[in-house]
């Protein structure tokens, strides 16, 4: 775009000062009310919609391209807008467009409920619907009838034989009846869908076919499913600029196309480098078909020392890894006289998901980021990404640990998550649709 600088620039070579720098023309842009000229120019790229004639502009559907340094700023200020808004209960329960925690089937849930409910009192109750289509939206794709469509068109049976391995829509639907329910059935109440379905009864006759009735005679709830919010407890404005994430080595590459010994060379030239005065800390988390569990190996300027605990079963391995994460912070609360904290961990995914800490609403992530929070007060923490398996001697003995920790006592909560739950139906349905039909 016109001001020259791209979005690749500005997310891997601008560096601290150039992004003090841009916040601080965003500061000054927003105080005095002005944007530049060159921010509110944009190029329309037209694509022209299905089944049109190319005959008139609506027949097209704009793109607007715009300059990165404008989206960077568009997105901050949605964020802290969207905040503001939710924080203060500004917008209306009916509204589920454009909000997160809010979807269509929601509404259409909410929908199909209150019918049923005003069908018991129809001598005092009555429903109306006004269906309005604003605008359209993009069609959803029906896989599998595009796969026959193309096999009967084209004769491709290469795509067939992929069909073969997508599982029918009942088989995925059960799966995703277990994610959404118990979501909502887990967040706060904010959410107008979950307050009906946690304090609904199923003591009225003509219920019993009800979207709530089917969910809690089928037993889809579970009892013991861990509560999430869908907005972080945080204030967006509190950014924690003492704390840096960083899941790729120094070098660029990839870990399927180096061999070990250059990985472990990346990872030890990272740790050779931390000042004497941080203390280290190596996270690690595993799994098995029977047990599950965390593990901490952690160096401090006077002392080294480990922890070990187990985690229930059904816990995933992402979950046991952000639990090193956070038993490490709880225990380094408790040091002094140290200049700074980093965190080695072999999940790449676990500093990905911290990362971005403004949606985050499950317990163990707002834990961990509220002693992120007090932490940062006095010291700089790191986040680091290092390979596994590698013979890195403070990542082997946080492995090690993790297999004798996952022998430990159970711990006393029982709380699943609904991701967990998810994929635990949805391993249960596939071994299940796996399985060869019986022939008589």
């Amino acid at each position: 775009m016109n001001n020259k600088i791209t979005s690749r620039t500005q997310r891997y070579k601008f560096g601290c000062i150039g992004k003090q720098k841009l916040l601080g023309i965003f500061n000054f842009s927003w105080r005095k009310g002005h944007l530049p000229q060159e921010w509110k120019k944009a190029i329309i790229i037209p694509i022209k919609k299905p089944n049109k004639n190319s005959c008139s502009p609506g027949d097209f559907r704009p793109i607007a391209l715009i300059c990165t340094t404008s989206k960077i700023m568009e997105k901050m200020v949605l964020i802290r807008l969207q905040f503001f808004l939710d924080k203060n209960n500004l917008l209306p329960e009916e509204q589920f467009g454009f909000r997160r925690g809010h979807s269509t089937i929601d509404q259409i849930l909410y929908f199909a409920q209150t019918i049923r409910d005003d069908q018991n009192l129809r001598t005092i109750h009555h429903n109306v619907a006004a269906l309005l289509d604003l605008m359209k939206a993009f069609d959803r794709v029906w896989k599998q009838k595009l796969i026959i469509k193309l096999h009967n068109t084209f004769h491709i049976r290469v795509i067939v034989l992929y069909e073969a391995d997508l599982q029918p829509l009942h088989v995925r639907r059960q799966a995703s009846l277990v994610k959404y329910y118990n979501k909502l059935s887990s967040i706060d109440q904010s959410n107008k869908i979950a307050r009906n379905l946690n304090n609904w009864t199923h003591c009225q006759r003509l219920k019993k076919n009800s979207p709530f009735n089917q969910v809690k005679s089928q037993h889809i709830i579970a009892d013991n499913v861990e509560p999430h919010s869908l907005h972080c407890n945080l204030n967006t404005r509190e950014e924690f600029s003492r704390v840096n994430f960083h899941y790729n080595p120094s070098t660029a590459s990839n870990k399927k196309d180096c061999v070990p010994d250059f990985l472990k060379q990346l990872a030890l030239e990272i740790i050779n480098n931390l000042p004497l005065n941080h203390i280290k800390i190596y996270t690690d988390g595993t799994k098995t078909d029977k047990q599950a569990g965390s593990e901490i190996y952690i160096e401090t300027p006077r002392d080294k020392y480990s922890m070990k605990q187990r985690n229930r079963v059904s816990y995933s391995v992402f979950r046991s890894k952000l639990l090193a994460i956070d038993a490490g912070l709880e225990t380094t609360m408790s040091e002094n006289n140290f200049g700074g904290l980093c965190i080695l961990t072999d999940s790449r995914s676990s500093i990905q998901h911290l990362k971005n800490w403004t949606y985050k609403g499950d317990k163990t992530s707002l834990s961990i980021l509220q002693k992120l929070k007090l932490i940062s007060l006095q010291h700089d923490v790191y986040f680091q990404w290092i390979p596994s398996r590698v013979d890195i001697q403070g990542n082997e003995l946080a492995d090690n640990l993790a297999k004798e920790g996952s022998s430990h006592p159970i711990p006393s909560s029982s709380e699943i998550t609904f991701l967990e739950l998810f994929s635990r139906k949805k391993a249960q349905s596939k071994a299940e649709w796996l399985v060869s039909p019986s022939h008589h």
